[in-house]
């Protein structure tokens, strides 16, 4: 990992062999004046020609206070020699910027169709007590989300999770049955 004069990553190598030592990834991270982290390029290594080679870059856009506001995520392909869209999430703050919502769209050649959203209800501490999964279905005539899974917290007063109960939904939302429960102590 190398940083820069500010701590923040600035080139990370990954190599998934022990020995012999071979890189397999490279990711460069750039920043702007604020410091807010705004494009991650991945790179991969090709043994064959000793060099790396674009696999794929995430431009990030950011809110002023720091949080970031959307990511897109492009691939290369070798036929164009260029990158692609292929992944588009934009999150949702409430006004102490913890995320209400994560979106993901998917690119399909020709414009961004909903795959997957994420909603987040916290209680008045600003503890989380509710997570929720959407999927969409995109290829119905009138597109629409239906809640797929969902987890409910019960905190205790320190604010430390006490219970989690994670249910799913296998009719689109209209029962949950759960499927975990987990208590903390």
């Amino acid at each position: 990992i190398v940083s820069n004069l500010f701590g923040q990553k600035i080139q990370t190598v990954i190599s998934e062999s022990v020995f012999p030592y071979y890189p397999n990834s490279k990711e460069t991270y750039t920043y702007d004046g604020n410091g807010y982290l705004v494009s991650v390029l991945r790179e991969l290594w090709n043994s064959g020609t000793s060099s790396w080679g674009p696999n794929s870059k995430k431009t990030y856009s950011n809110n002023n206070n720091g949080t970031v506001n959307q990511i897109v995520t492009q691939s290369w392909k070798d036929s164009s020699k260029s990158f692609r869209d292929s992944e588009k999430i934009t999150y949702t703050y409430n006004s102490v910027s913890k995320i209400l919502m994560t979106t993901t769209e998917l690119w399909n050649g020709s414009n961004w169709e909903n795959y997957i959203r994420y909603s987040s209800t916290y209680d008045s501490n600003g503890l989380l007590i509710n997570y929720i999964t959407e999927l969409s279905n995109s290829y119905a005539s009138t597109p629409y989300w239906y809640s797929f899974s969902r987890k409910n917290y019960t905190n205790n007063s320190n604010g430390t999770v006490d219970t989690l109960t994670e249910q799913n939904s296998f009719d689109e939302g209209i029962t949950w049955k759960d499927q975990y429960r987990t208590v903390y102590t």
